[in-house]
């Protein structure tokens, strides 16, 4: 029997609650990554598409992570439906394209980078807060985007890692658990990504 049909659910205030992580996948060929490393640790994990998930069925799952893809949030299916709906109600994490995605509903505006980064290996500062706890400062990521965050200040929300250069590379807020990188965690020219995943998962733990 499969990890995904092994699923554990739940009856919470009369809802049927699936114990598991959506995995978003908007297309990439870096989702199946971020599946490995999940279900290494442990997890249930559940991939649907952006082109066939009902957004309100997020709703079912108690965390979602936003895969990497091609193109703009806009234009990635039912991805902003989905987000809307899980926004404040569940942990998020997203990756790349999933970042922007996130600063968008947040408030954020993106732009174009002069140089696409596809590819590229860049050093990153951080907070070491969030998910950067326990990870070196500077650490290596790999990065695969062309467009990025442009910074503002939107209430609540805080930039906690930038490439050397001044590229946002995270964004979180602490209030609605949300935490999202612009680099790929998954690649392996990210060689603390693991960790940086394990760290979203011990912040998606519910405290009673």
């Amino acid at each position: 029997m499969s990890r995904k049909s092994l699923t554990t659910f739940v009856v919470l205030k009369k809802k049927i609650i699936n114990l598991a992580t959506l995995l978003f996948d908007n297309y990439d060929s870096f989702t199946f990554n971020i599946l490995h490393y999940l279900e290494a640790e442990g997890e249930d994990v559940v991939v649907v598409t952006n082109n066939t998930f009902q957004p309100e069925d997020v709703l079912s799952y108690d965390k979602l992570i936003i895969s990497p893809g091609p193109g703009l949030p806009q234009e990635s299916g039912v991805l902003m439906q989905t987000l809307e709906y899980a926004w404040g109600k569940m942990p998020i994490l997203g990756v790349c394209l999933g970042m922007q995605a996130i600063a968008l509903h947040a408030g954020f505006e993106l732009y174009n980078l002069q140089e696409p980064l596809h590819g590229r290996s860049r050093a990153v500062s951080h907070t070491s807060s969030g998910l950067f706890q326990g990870v070196s400062n500077p650490t290596s990521v790999g990065l695969y985007h062309s467009w990025a965050v442009k910074e503002s200040s939107v209430d609540n929300w805080e930039f906690n890692a930038r490439t050397l250069d001044g590229i946002a590379m995270g964004l979180c807020n602490v209030e609605l658990n949300i935490h999202a990188v612009q680099f790929h965690p998954e690649s392996i020219m990210t060689p603390e990504g693991r960790e940086m995943l394990r760290n979203f998962l011990r912040l998606s733990i519910l405290v009673p």
